[in-house]
């Protein structure tokens, strides 16, 4: 079964990937780089409009976009992750190295410390309606918390409770470190240096384990794209254009540029 999905662009195509309990209005925000780009954006497996709510692990999440690849005739792209997304990502690269041009790695980590994944947490949610899940995400999600950016984050959230727990259960699992240093394709790691959700020290060690990757940090919290979407438009469109250059001229220093808004 093709994931539901939306396509606009005719351009070079990037498929950009949510994080748990997001769907894909949380790409609303980059909708205007279909000016440039096509742009491909899913619902997983266990989120928006998916049918399929069981079997949500990493390698079957990878295994589904690789699908709608073959059945939109895309033999490799560009990949933009956010959060979880950033781990299907790097699964996929794992699973199928030469279907991914290129990573952009936002809000993410290569490994979930395991002493940071509460039992009770996953005890505490059950108890909450779906409802009440999506508010306490959306607030500690967000470090601007304007009305409008508030809205734009709820529009992004779509909790289906079994699937969301047992994604995240799942996702606790990951563990990307000793694949990082394989990545060998251009690779843009964005971080936010109020981010709770996936503290900046975990996107540091991505940047540890990729030393030609371009590491940029933007002034907000786990949702870059929305909080500071002009500068997180930039940076896509930037990366793009450099990024057959990055291709073969490897960035062995580590840079970092910061953007506050």
């Amino acid at each position: 079964m093709t994931l539901p999905y939306f396509i606009n662009g005719t351009g070079e195509p990037i498929l950009f990937l949510h994080g748990l309990g997001n769907n894909k209005h949380l790409w609303d925000s980059q909708h205007e780089l279909s000016s440039k780009y096509q742009l491909i954006i899913p619902d997983l497996r266990g989120h928006g409009e998916n049918d399929i709510k069981t079997d949500i692990t990493l390698p079957n999440l990878a295994a589904d976009v690789l699908e709608l690849m073959d059945f939109l005739s895309i033999g490799s792209t560009n990949i933009c992750g956010l959060s979880m997304g950033g781990l299907v990502a790097l699964q996929m690269f794992k699973q199928a190295p030469k279907r991914v041009k290129a990573l952009i790695l936002t809000n993410t980590t290569a490994y979930c410390i395991p002493w940071l994944i509460s039992s009770n947490a996953y005890d505490n949610i059950r108890k909450l309606s779906e409802e009440e899940v999506k508010t306490y995400i959306v607030q500690h999600s967000l470090h601007k918390k304007d009305q409008e950016i508030i809205q734009k984050a709820e529009r992004s959230f779509e909790i289906h409770k079994e699937a969301f727990l047992e994604a995240a259960q799942n996702c606790s699992k990951a563990n990307y470190v000793t694949l990082l240093p394989f990545i060998n394709i251009p690779c843009l790691i964005i971080n936010g240096l109020k981010d709770q959700v996936t503290p900046p020290l975990l996107s540091y060690q991505m940047k540890w384990g990729i030393p030609h990757a371009r590491f940029r940090s933007l002034n907000n919290g786990h949702l870059s794209n929305i909080e500071s979407t002009q500068q997180f438009n930039k940076l896509i469109v930037d990366f793009m254009e450099e990024k057959h250059w990055l291709a073969s001229n490897r960035m062995p220093f580590f840079t970092i540029k910061t953007y506050f808004s």
